[in-house]
């Protein structure tokens, strides 16, 4: 499954979200391998990260922005979630995949961001 803020999804008609989506589309016959990108931090649940333990044919990787490490840089950008925030998602995470794969994007230079923030990063 691919899209922008995948894990964002959720279907109006049906409350469906994204954890349970996955669910069942790992349930279906003849899926043998199931994965998805991009996610949102401000949207990733224990659920998901249980789903993704829970079925086998589910990949056990995350792709999960962390964009800056400094709140600061953070809020500037408008994101919804702290440094913090981000640490205990990760830390959620791997306690329940511990053979978990994990790759982000960060943006450095962003405007205003000083050396301090950068190290933050």
């Amino acid at each position: 499954l691919l899209g922008q803020n995948v894990n964002s999804y959720q279907d109006p008609q049906n409350g469906v979200d994204f954890p349970n989506l996955m669910a069942r589309a790992a349930r279906i016959a003849g899926i043998l391998r199931l994965g998805f990108l991009t996610s949102h931090p401000k949207d990733v649940s224990t659920r998901l990260f249980e789903v993704m333990a829970e079925n086998k044919n589910i990949y056990k990787h995350l792709h999960l922005p962390l964009q800056s490490g400094s709140d600061k840089i953070l809020s500037a950008m408008n994101r919804k979630y702290t440094a913090e925030h981000y640490r205990g998602m990760i830390t959620e995470a791997r306690r329940l995949i511990p053979n978990l794969s994990l790759t982000s994007d960060v943006i450095v230079g962003f405007s205003g961001e000083t050396e301090a923030d950068f190290q933050d990063t």
